[in-house]
């Protein structure tokens, strides 16, 4: 960035919500802080000219992001940065107000990607996906956003999968849905530290139960939803971690597309235990998939124990779920 800013490169910010500006002590004592800086000056980057990029760090051009984007936030986002004359506006702040439109993709997309809601870096994850399998795979791809049920021509969906995504009720609706209407989940994981459900955090969710969401939805059957978790993991995870080299993330993606691909895949509800109803009430249960309605669900517990689940789908006894997790 220093490089780009001694050239005179025209820069963006795009400031995310928690972003927090250099703080003068910070800029000052840099060499202190960033002792590997001085590594810079065989690029004939030195700490002073760092610091004063630093300085100028506030007086760029910027837009500021909103803490819940949604699918019009993205591409307001894509059209703000290729303005050819964007570069000049003190600050542009992308409103989330914007209402949810139905585009084509969300309603007869037979591959969707799912991501935490709350997790900017999950959400930027699910479009690296989106755009790198438009290139690998025939059919519409989408990436379903807050307020968007499965479209009903859904056959597959990516499960991004990054700490604490099981506590989202928008996620637990949405793997419920997934469960009834017969969809394959696979488990992608973009980040090198999530955590696997582990027997000690499925027992937690059987006893805990989940949380009834704010807007008055039913009840998530905390059994069927501890079952539903489980299931998705005895699938393979493919890791696309969005920190790793593009040509890895293409290794990783077309992987990815050749289990989308597939003939014959798992559906979800072929690997959860019969019996249950995934929610407490049974009329909810029926109504699957209306597009562009706000979801149902309630909070899942996470897991604390890196682990993976391979190759057993019958989890009514417990212990049998105990004999299938293998340590990474």
């Amino acid at each position: 960035m220093s490089a780009a800013y001694l050239d005179g490169v025209s820069m963006q910010l795009v400031i995310l919500p928690d972003f927090g500006y250099p703080s003068d002590d910070f800029i000052t004592e840099y060499q202190r802080y960033v002792p590997d800086v001085v590594l810079l000056a065989e690029h004939g980057i030195g700490v002073p000219i760092v610091q004063e990029f630093l300085r100028s760090f506030k007086m760029q051009p910027k837009v500021r992001m909103p803490s819940d984007p949604s699918r019009q936030i993205m591409v307001a986002l894509v059209g703000q940065l290729l303005v050819k004359n964007a570069v000049g506006a003190d600050e542009v702040e992308l409103s989330a107000t914007a209402p949810l439109r139905t585009i084509q993709t969300s309603t007869i997309a037979q591959k969707v990607i799912v991501a935490d809601q709350g997790n900017m870096e999950a959400l930027c994850t699910a479009h690296v996906i989106k755009m790198g399998l438009m290139r690998l795979l025939p059919e519409a791809l989408h990436v379903l956003m807050k307020g968007e049920r499965l479209p009903k021509a859904t056959k597959h969906m990516v499960l991004v999968c990054t700490n604490g995504i099981f506590q989202d009720h928008f996620i637990a609706s949405t793997l419920v849905d997934a469960q009834v209407a017969d969809v394959a989940v696979v488990p992608v994981v973009s980040e090198a530290a999530f955590r696997f459900p582990s027997p000690e955090s499925i027992q937690e969710l059987r006893k805990n139960g989940i949380k009834t969401v704010d807007d008055g939805g039913p009840e998530i059957d905390s059994d069927a939803m501890a079952d539903i978790v489980v299931a998705i993991f005895t699938e393979i995870a493919v890791e696309v971690n969005p920190q790793d080299s593009e040509e890895i993330i293409a290794v990783r993606l077309q992987a990815l597309s050749k289990i989308l691909g597939a003939k014959e895949v798992k559906v979800l509800s072929s690997r959860v235990p019969t019996g249950r109803s995934p929610r407490v009430s049974q009329a909810a249960s029926t109504e699957v998939m209306v597009d562009n309605k706000e979801s149902e669900g309630g909070a899942l517990g996470g897991g604390d124990t890196v682990a993976a689940v391979t190759g057993h789908t019958d989890f009514d006894d417990f212990d049998d779920f105990d004999d299938t997790i293998q340590p990474i």
